[in-house]
């Protein structure tokens, strides 16, 4: 309620700043009367910084130049960027598994947690996106792809602050609000942030069934309440010139409540008469995942010799409850069977250790690189169900599980670079060493794996001109299954239906190719190919009683080729257009340890990501951007068209030190995932609408010093561990 009564406050200072920038900029413009007709002109294209620029093998969009980015938060303006899907709660770059990287640290999550710690984040905050198709040994090789977010950052001595804030209206209300500060003097850089978002939400599932003799349909309504506050406290110290000493703090913590009601009716097509279940559940969840980085790096003499050093440790907890009451109707609505109680409490805990060794070492003809990480990662699951159909409380032995899981990952890498004429090569190796434990404590069954694995890599640039660039790459990658696949609890649906971890599944081993030609940074064209081993996706099982059971295997292979075109053209003095459409197939290959085949069905896919920016006068932006995806299939399920429109206009205000901008997402509330199932003995439709139609209005202001120089900002390396907590 506290937060509710806020918004209106928020929204009169917006007005009143945007009305004393108005009085400002009139009577400047009186001032400046010998230049009105220099004013009454828009800027031009060359004037504004370019919102998306190509390079052969990297696409960045400079998200300042969006008022739809910067009224969004940063998991919304991932997923519009050019060749980026989601798909079953996971994100893709060109048809292939990507890493989210802050500040080029690790920082990826998925399934709910990815939304919610990038949910966390505005927009405002951001500088860059940068899409790298195949990066070098350095970067982990978890992913096929990396996606790299930049911060902003400042410029001098002295002590700035940058407050943010902004109101959303769909159904319901949603608010954040962050202030960001920066002090440098001398030797001691001190930064820190604290950010607060507060979202209401709803979702609606729509799932039929094809039995052999009937259908169960299944509609349920869901909404989750969900306040989530982000922080941060670093400092960096300058022992001498060529060292420097930090320390970083940073952390998510999340409180979500939810109440979702489902209705399944099982329809007969004999005699045999209809039933109704209908499940009501609430549930409460927290989480909270506080982080800590120490870090030392030198440079070792003036020739170039680099050394930095990394040591992290993450405590991660999440605690959910839910409560489910289950009604049993017949086909006329009368209850023929007594209300039964279910009670989930499923605390998990993880805790990761790090330490990462950076070694850079110039050469006569070239950049050598190389480098070792170790981690110990720890994760425990103790799920507790309980039912009560009226005579107390009994613990269900087939849901409950304790589950530990442990994992040590040992890397190293070797990485060379050199320039040579209009060429620039790069190669390297990195070799990663793994061992896991999976204990069941419930079921006493102990699962362990241990392998090795070695990752190549190969990029070659030729730079005709500068208006010319050809482009090879390759690169060998792993995808590690995320905690919730590997672990066997039970999230619970409905009688019908619910979902499953695999403790067999292995990782994903794939090869990537690229070939890339780029024209004057505007226009570029290019080839992909991924062959993967092994690969993750869903299957979907039969379980007792007309149950399907989701879970994850690993399928024989897959093979996605992709052929994607980008340009940035200005059309006029104030308006530039970019379309980036892909076209491509994505293959996957079952095998006989899945529990039945697939469809051999192959679907070329398209895809089309088109964006304009206008440029007006008096500090006026404006933006518009349509996203379409064709249908495809992909292993156990095929999908349907997904399309939205999202646009946005921004003024700067408050000479320059303020902006305001106001944008709707999915401005035709089209946006709803359709997929059809067809897995062996499981045959359904599922289409699943999540609110995205929203009225934003946001706010930023910069005070204080605004010329800091802050110190290269840098974020936790044991975020790489988060791409996989769910």
């Amino acid at each position: 309620m506290q937060n509710i009564i806020k918004i209106p406050a928020i929204i009169a200072v917006l007005i009143l700043c945007f009305y004393f920038s108005e009085a400002q900029t009139v009577t400047d413009t009186a001032k400046s009367k010998l230049l009105a007709e220099k004013d009454l002109q828009a800027v031009t294209v060359s004037s504004a910084k370019p919102f998306i620029v190509l390079s052969a093998g990297k696409t960045t969009l400079n998200i300042a130049q969006s008022p739809i980015a910067t009224g969004s938060n940063v998991y919304d303006i991932i997923k519009k960027a050019p060749g980026i899907a989601e798909q079953s709660s996971a994100l893709s770059y060109k048809g292939k598994s990507t890493k989210v990287l802050i500040n080029g640290r690790p920082a990826n999550v998925s399934g709910e947690d990815l939304k919610v710690m990038l949910s966390s984040m505005p927009g405002t905050n951001v500088d860059k996106v940068e899409l790298l198709s195949n990066p070098s040994s350095r970067y982990d090789a978890e992913g096929g792809a990396v996606i790299n977010i930049i911060l902003k950052k400042n410029k001098a001595f002295g002590t700035n602050y940058t407050l943010n804030s902004g109101v959303g209206a769909g159904k319901y209300l949603k608010a954040n609000t962050g202030l960001d500060f920066n002090y440098r003097e001398k030797d001691i850089n001190i930064y820190g942030g604290y950010s607060f978002n507060h979202s209401r939400l709803y979702t609606t599932l729509n799932t039929i069934r094809s039995l052999s003799n009937g259908t169960i349909n299944a509609l349920e309504y869901e909404e989750k309440n969900r306040n989530s506050k982000t922080y941060k406290l670093g400092i960096d110290w300058d022992l001498t010139k060529r060292s420097t000493l930090g320390f970083l703090v940073n952390g998510l913590s999340t409180d979500r409540d939810r109440i979702a009601n489902n209705s399944s009716v099982l329809h007969y097509n004999s005699n045999i008469a209809d039933s109704l279940t209908k499940v009501f559940t609430n549930g409460l969840s927290k989480m909270s995942g506080p982080a800590v980085n120490i870090y030392f790096k030198t440079k070792l003499d003036s020739t170039g010799k680099e050394l930095t050093l990394n040591t992290d440790y993450m405590h991660y907890t999440k605690n959910r409850a839910d409560n489910f009451t289950n009604s049993f109707y017949d086909d006329k609505g009368n209850e023929y069977a007594a209300p039964t109680h279910i009670i989930n409490n499923s605390p998990s805990g993880i805790n990761v250790y790090s330490f990462i060794a950076d070694y850079v070492q110039p050469a006569k003809k070239g950049k050598w690189e190389a480098g070792i990480k170790s981690s110990y990662t720890t994760t425990g699951n103790n799920v507790l169900w309980q039912n009560n159909s009226g005579n107390g409380w009994i613990t269900d032995e087939g849901k409950t599980n304790h589950f530990i899981y442990k994992e040590y990952v040992n890397a190293a890498y070797v990485n060379y670079s050199r320039e040579l004429k209009k060429w620039s090569i790069q190669t390297g190796l990195r070799a990663e060493l793994t061992n896991t434990v999976g204990n069941s404590v419930t079921l006493n069954q102990v699962n362990k794996k241990t392998y090795l694995n070695i990752f190549p890599n190969a990029d070659v640039q030729f730079n005709k001109n500068e208006n010319n660039q050809f482009g090879f790459n390759y690169r060998k990658s792993i995808r590690r299954y995320g905690f919730n696949y590997v672990n066997p609890f039970i999230i619970y649906q409905n009688q019908y239906a619910y979902s499953q971890g695999n403790p067999q599944i292995v990782p994903e081993l794939s090869n990537n190719l690229e070939l890339s030609y780029t024209y004057r940074q505007a226009y570029s064209i290019s080839l992909n190919y991924s062959h993967g081993k092994r690969t993750l996706g869903e299957i979907y099982l039969k379980g007792d009683n007309n149950t399907t059971i989701s879970s994850y295997g690993n399928y024989n292979s897959s093979d996605i080729v992709y052929v994607s075109f980008s340009a940035y053209q200005p059309v006029t003095k104030y308006w530039i257009t970019s379309i980036n459409p892909m076209a491509g197939y994505m293959m996957l290959n079952n095998t006989s340890t899945l529990a039945s085949a697939i469809s051999n069905e192959n679907i070329l896919v398209t895809q089309l990501n088109w964006m304009n920016n206008f440029t007006f006068k008096k500090n006026w932006n404006a933006e518009f951007s349509v996203m379409y995806i064709s249908p495809f299939r992909y292993g156990s399920y095929k999908t349907k068209t997904l399309i939205t429109a999202d646009m946005g206009i921004s003024r700067n205000i408050l000479k320059n030190k303020g902006s305001v901008s106001l944008s709707v997402s999915d401005i035709f509330n089209s946006l709803v995932y359709n997929k059809e199932v067809n897995y062996g003995n499981i045959v359904a439709t599922v289409d699943q609408k999540e609110e995205s139609r929203f009225i934003t209005i946001a706010f930023k202001y910069k005070f204080g010093n605004s010329n800091v120089k802050a110190k290269a900002q840098r974020s936790s390396k044991l975020k790489d561990i988060q791409t996989r907590i769910n």
